[in-house]
């Protein structure tokens, strides 16, 4: 389950912000963390929704967790100060 943890990702990584009338693709940049706020569904495991920037954005889930480093919230938070 991925909810609730944050990723900073090590390569750029495409999302999708929008509504369904309306999707674009998002570049999410390279050393930037992303917060999962939902996990995927058991009738779509390839998505997730996640928080970024104060934006809402969907990633595919593989990319989530092969291109970005798992942070503990301490870690965040000591980057997030400095």
């Amino acid at each position: 389950m991925l909810t609730g943890k944050s990723f900073r990702l090590r390569v750029e990584t495409f999302g999708i912000e929008g509504t369904d009338a309306k999707k674009t693709a998002v570049l999410v940049p390279k050393d930037n963390t992303v917060r999962v706020i939902s996990s995927p569904s058991p009738d779509d495991e390839r998505m997730a929704d996640v928080e970024w920037n104060g934006r809402k954005l969907a990633m595919f889930a593989v990319d989530i967790q092969t291109r970005g480093e798992e942070i503990n919230s301490g870690a965040l938070a000591k980057s997030t100060a400095e």
